[in-house]
Formats: structure tokens, sequence, C-alpha cells
């Protein structure tokens, strides 16, 4: 399955910056858009509102929104739907291909602005070259389901277009069907504490939106995207806030010494003061705390021994990016993501080695 993670979705929608995109505040294609959903029969509510601050677009409270008020109702009639994930990606391509002709055109025109950014699609192969070799390594995979198992012709115009943009802004799971959902997609992603709303998506129906928390004036509206801070990087091309999931283990991932459990944790932040507190709760395979004689084994020597290549490619002298057949602005854009999922990771390590004993000290 290859889903963004909402209704309990696929593994890999299952990632210290926030997933926005920058344009202007709420301009002319913003309300065109909200407005075409509204004589849809659909609904957006006006405590909140998207817009630019400090250069960071969202939809924002701007009034209080007590638990549980209705965000928003996206009919069924604004939803490029299927029951087939492989099949959402060809409908796409086609109302893409349609232009101003299709029914969806307020959303598609509103996508237009938009360019993904998940590491595969970059366009430098050497900005590419500085996180290959890093967790989760399997970067390429929606690219090869794409063409191995759904059969897609990626050199067919807007193929790889369509596949970016349901990759990145469509939910589901083989349940429930699979949607391109306008005005939903434009909530970012944070976990923990900042995330402040829910989804209830009914194939053939809508979906509706609510606040799962009461949410202040001026605070940015939260949906999740999933859990695992290198899977959403591979995913959507951003760095997520802590709370954040570190997963090292998997296909082609470490093992700890003993070669049972993954090296997995989450990094936890203070949900009042919105700080980092470096607590690390080390996590099995099944996604629980690990009982306490498994912790017991893992020492900053095993833990070193464990993520030993992921710490020397992070070692590696990091050149200025050389010239490259994409454009200059393209080059640095990807260059500062690369950058900034280094240094997340780096940190990430650090934190984890610093909460562990060393191996005489363990308490066996």
């Amino acid at each position: 399955p290859y889903a963004r993670q909402q209704l309990d979705l696929a593994e890999m929608f299952a990632a210290t910056t926030l997933a926005l995109v920058v344009v202007s505040v709420l301009g002319s294609e913003d309300e065109s858009l909200i407005s075409w959903i509204r004589g849809a029969g659909g609904s957006v509510s006006s405590l909140q509102k998207l817009e630019t601050r400090d250069g960071l677009r969202g939809f924002y409270a701007i009034g209080m929104i007590p638990y549980d008020t209705q965000l928003g109702f996206i009919p069924w009639k604004a939803i490029i739907g299927s029951r087939v994930q492989c099949d959402l990606v060809e409908e796409t391509r086609k109302e893409l291909e349609k232009g101003n002709a299709s029914q969806y055109w307020p959303y598609l025109r509103h996508l237009e602005a938009y360019e993904p950014k998940m590491p595969y699609l970059w366009r430098s192969g050497e900005t590419f070259d500085l996180i290959k070799e890093l967790p989760p390594r399997d970067w390429r995979r929606h690219a090869a389901w794409s063409a191995d198992f759904c059969h897609h012709d990626p050199k067919m115009p807007g193929m790889q277009r369509a596949l970016g943009l349901m990759q990145a802004r469509a939910l589901g799971d083989e349940k429930s069907g699979w949607a391109m959902v306008p005005v939903y997609d434009l909530y970012n992603h944070a976990n923990g504490y900042h995330h402040n709303i829910r989804i209830d998506f009914r194939y053939g129906h809508g979906m509706t939106i609510h606040a799962n928390r009461d949410v202040d004036v001026g605070e940015q509206l939260f949906n999740s995207y999933g859990h695992g801070t290198p899977a959403l990087f591979r995913d959507f091309g951003f760095v997520e806030q802590r709370p954040q999931v570190w997963d090292l283990g998997g296909r082609g991932g470490h093992r700890s010494s003993s070669g049972k459990n993954s090296i997995r944790f989450r990094l936890h932040v203070d949900d009042v003061l919105h700080q980092h507190t470096g607590i690390v709760e080390w996590l099995d395979d099944g996604d629980l705390l690990q009982d306490d004689a498994q912790h017991r084994r893992l020492s900053r020597e095993t833990f070193d021994a464990a993520v030993a290549s992921v710490s020397a490619e992070l070692r590696r002298p990091v050149p200025f990016p050389p010239p490259d057949d994409a454009p200059e602005d393209v080059v640095l854009e990807e260059f500062d993501l690369a950058l900034a999922y280094r240094r997340a990771l780096t940190e990430a390590l650090a934190v984890a080695r610093d909460s562990l004993p060393a191996a005489d000290d363990l308490d066996l």
C-alpha cells in the first residue's frame, strides 16, 4: 500500500521544520476555491483563515475554536476519487490534461503553484547524493510502485506530475478508497500537541473536518500525515518538528547487536512550553515501549555499533552544491532540504545516544 496516513492508513504514510508551502496571503485563487466548495454544497468554517504568517502558509484560527467544532465539509462532487490507488493517479492525470475543461478546475488551478518536494523528484543529482545512503534509503519506492505495480508509463505527459500530487496530497486505504480532497490538503502536518484536527472520510459522500481539541485564537490548524520522520521526509520532502519518531531499522536498516530489534525511538516535546525536552522513548517494532529488559541491553556502545554506517555518512564533508543541469534556485532549495534532514538526523542520534548508559553501567 502506498498512501498518506489518515484513517489508519498503510505503512508508507505511517517525519526541525513544518510541512509548509510558502505563498502569498489569501488570494483570489484561495477565495475561488473556497467559494467553489461552498457552491458545491460544502462548507469551510469562518473561524479559520488560510493565510501566510511569518512566511508560513496554512489555516489559522481567527476565533476560539471549541473541541469538536466542524471546520469543513467537502462534498463528493468536489473530490477526485477512486477505489483503486493506481487508478487515482490515472484519474488525476486525465483531469490535469483537461485543464480548465475539468469539472475540478478550481481545485486543479489551485494546485498549479504547488511543486512536490519529495527527494526522488529532485532535479539535482548531486544534492540527492547527500541523502541517498541515509534512512529510509528506499527513496524511489513511489516511482517503482507506479511503474512496476500500476504499469504507469513514466514518460506519458503529466504522469509524474499526477503521481507526485497523489503521493503528497491524497488520502485513503484499500478499504476506504482513495481521494484527492480540496481544502483538506491545505492543512499542514504536525504530531503531538500541535495536531489539532481530525477527519472523517466516506467514499462517495465526502469528508468532514473537526477540531480534536480546543484551539486558541492565532493557533495554526494541523493535520497529521503519519508517523516516522524518515518516511515523512521521503514521502513529502520536509522534516517535521518534534515529537519525531526515528526508525533506523527495516529494509536495509540497522539492527541492534542482538539482531532482534530495530533502533527506533521517539523524541518528545513539552506540550505546554512547546520546547524540546531531551526525553527519548525507545520503541519496538509494534510501536510500543520496549520492556525494561530489552532497554537495558542497549548501551551507548551497542547504539554506536548499530548506527555506525549512518554516523559515518553524516560525518562525510558536505560540499556546496556543484554546477548542475537544474536551475540554480532549484539546486539551492533542494540543497537546503538535504541539509535540514542531515542536521535533524545528526541531532536525533546525539540525543538518543546521550539518553543511554555506558556498557559498564548497564544493570543486567
